[in-house]
């Protein structure tokens, strides 16, 4: 086997054991379209994602009975964990896979150790060869045995089709569109835009949808024909018909019920997780406020790396209830990591903002955004090229009151499957966005979109216990569209790796698990996560009451307001009929402050902007 067969722009140096992080992208064409410049359009797309090297690999023609299809994929790579290991794509031995992935494999030594003893051979210690390996004894079926963030692609040039591959939670991205005579698929949606092959289109629906959750659940996107393959599934292509075929490999329902002890559990699934994710050759940070699940996963970050891990803290100018550095001054020095302090100021938000906007590739609405854009644009100058964050400790263990009602409420007068919950009427935000549909959206858009579909979302799974099914619908919908998606996204703006230690497939499994064994619904909040993180934090800390992750809403949008507002009249959202002109002027006015649900006109503004912003991409091609 070899990385190098068929590759071009590889980079080439010391070999180490683990990939790098990565945008990854491929593209089929039938017909006499340009594949040349689109691939050069994907991958200048990319670039940012991956600074330290290129490759990519092609398959042209087809059987003589069969329409011919030409196709490429390729990667641009950021090196966390390997050097000339990180080359891609991989080839296999006899040339028929090229495999490409974007994460971490955090398993991989161990499922090398297996492979090897059943003859495979590797050439490297890169976890991407590993996956073409397992591709090649398993099939799609590789995929269950993976543990980590990833995304995958693999050419099979005998079948002449693409297999690609989502993790189970969704921590890493994968983009799609299907069209007359092509398909194409990248790390962001920026890309997909930038092939010039998917026509800017707005989609009435997930637009409906972003006013009512300040971001588009998956597998919508803002745009029509630009999907997201969900988390836990696979997407084979056949590049003879351009047929595709999805297949979901994991669910959060499928988890078994555990009866033993549950601290002992968790605390285990946490042992576990801390000898797998924090591994790499190059510095780690994490980014440190003064909660329980950062301090947490900060406290992890110290035991696997003594002395050398980073914690970054952010804070703002002139506006002291909202800065937590203090805290996390004090919990970075009992843990023995190097404290690095920002402060971001009212200017450095607006002047920000078409950049994180830009970033976040689906519009999303979180005030949150330009703290993490910062702290990770401060974790590439510092030289900390992998960010490690506490995503996944409020979803996982009722730390939201409204979720936690949601849940006690579906335990009560539990749904029969397939009926909804009460998630959604006891979230204020959803019910004042429906309420408000008639008011902001055209009467043409009103007539295409189903006023009662954003509730629907909302729903059990057959065999799965109430609890269960809330920690579900918060995971796949605020959790994966908001939470995890800008953070990954602001992320790799800055060339930085971003893990998620609480989200570990494994962990995850493990609390439903102990959720569907005894419901802990009608328990403290966090009970069960306060109980084990006191083997590893002062009781103060460990017990310190919850206090949401604030940002300056009120100080920031009056200026955001000051500088973007007057883009809505007249506007793009008016011009591409998504919102009524008469009502752009007010919304261009409006005060957002803590005490509210985030407003119409801030989830406009943000619209309105990566409207602009996706219309200004290279090679976009409007209609």
């Amino acid at each position: 086997m070899t990385g190098l067969n068929e590759l071009s722009g590889s980079d080439l140096g010391e070999e180490r054991r683990r990939q790098p992080m990565c945008g990854i992208w491929g593209v089929a064409l039938s017909g006499c379209g340009d594949l040349s410049l689109v691939e050069r359009r994907l991958h200048a797309s990319l670039a940012h994602r991956g600074p330290d090297g290129a490759g990519s690999a092609r398959l042209h023609g087809g059987p003589s009975n069969q329409r011919r299809v030409a196709f490429a994929l390729g990667m641009t790579r950021l090196a966390v964990m390997d050097s000339s290991g990180g080359g891609q794509p991989f080839i296999s031995g006899d040339g028929r896979y090229a495999c490409i992935v974007n994460g971490e494999i955090y398993n991989h030594e161990a499922l090398r150790r297996s492979l090897s003893r059943q003859g495979h051979q590797f050439q490297t210690m890169n976890d991407c060869e590993t996956v073409l390996h397992l591709f090649e004894e398993n099939g799609p079926a590789c995929v269950k045995r993976l543990r980590g963030m990833f995304a995958i692609a693999i050419l099979d040039r005998k079948a002449r089709s693409v297999f690609l591959a989502r993790d189970r939670i969704g921590e890493k991205p994968l983009y799609y569109a299907l069209g007359d005579g092509y398909f194409v698929f990248a790390s962001e949606l920026k890309a997909v835009l930038s092939s010039g092959l998917v026509p800017f289109r707005l989609d009435p629906a997930a637009i409906h949808a972003y006013f009512h959750f300040q971001y588009v659940p998956e597998p919508a996107t803002p745009i029509q024909g630009l999907n997201k393959l969900p988390a836990g599934h696979t997407l084979s292509v056949d590049l003879a018909t351009l047929a595709t075929r999805m297949n979901r490999y994991w669910s959060m329902v499928e988890a078994p019920a555990i009866s033993a002890d549950p601290v002992r559990v968790l605390g285990h699934a946490l042992d576990e997780v801390q000898s797998l994710v924090f591994a790499s050759d190059r510095p780690v940070g994490v980014s440190l406020s003064g909660g329980l699940d950062s301090a947490l996963v900060a406290a992890m970050l110290a035991r696997a790396r003594p002395g050398a891990g980073h914690a970054i803290s952010v804070g703002y100018a002139g506006i002291p209830h909202h800065d937590e550095r203090g805290l996390a001054r004090l919990i970075a020095h009992d843990l023995k990591l190097q404290f690095h302090e920002i402060e971001l100021s009212v200017a450095d938000v607006v002047q920000a903002f078409p950049a994180i906007v830009r970033a976040g590739d689906d519009p999303i609405a979180d005030t949150a955004a330009p703290a993490y854009h910062a702290v990770a644009a401060a974790a590439r100058r510092l030289g900390v090229p992998v960010l490690v964050q506490g995503h996944g400790g409020d979803e996982l263990f009722w730390g939201y009151s409204w979720v936690r009602r949601a849940a006690q409420q579906a335990e009560v007068n539990a749904p029969e499957p397939g009926a909804p919950l009460m998630f959604y009427q006891l979230n204020p935000g959803f019910m004042e966005a429906q309420r408000q549909s008639h008011i902001l959206f055209p009467q043409a858009m009103l007539e295409e979109i189903d006023p009662e579909a954003p509730s629907h979302l909302f729903t059990r799974l057959d065999g799965e216990s109430p609890a269960n099914a809330v920690t579900r619908l918060i995971m796949q919908t605020y959790l994966l569209e908001n939470g995890i998606a800008q953070g990954d996204r602001q992320a790799m703006a800055s060339g930085v790796e971003l893990r998620l230690p609480l989200l570990d497939h494994e962990l995850v499994s493990a609390v439903l698990g102990i959720r569907k064994h005894a419901s802990d619904v009608n328990g403290a909040p966090k009970a069960l996560l306060r109980k084990v993180a006191e083997r590893w934090l002062p009781a103060h800390i460990a017990n310190r009451p919850k206090r949401p992750f604030e940002t300056p809403v009120r100080v920031w949008s009056d200026a955001l307001y000051g500088r973007y507002g007057g883009m809505l009249p007249g506007g793009q959202l008016v011009e591409h009929g998504v919102l009524r002109p008469e009502v752009a002027p007010s919304l261009a006015r409006d005060v957002y402050d803590a005490s509210r649900v985030t407003p119409a006109s801030y989830k406009a503004m943000v619209l309105e902007v990566w409207v602009r912003e996706m219309l200004a991409l290279p090679g976009i091609r409007s209609v």
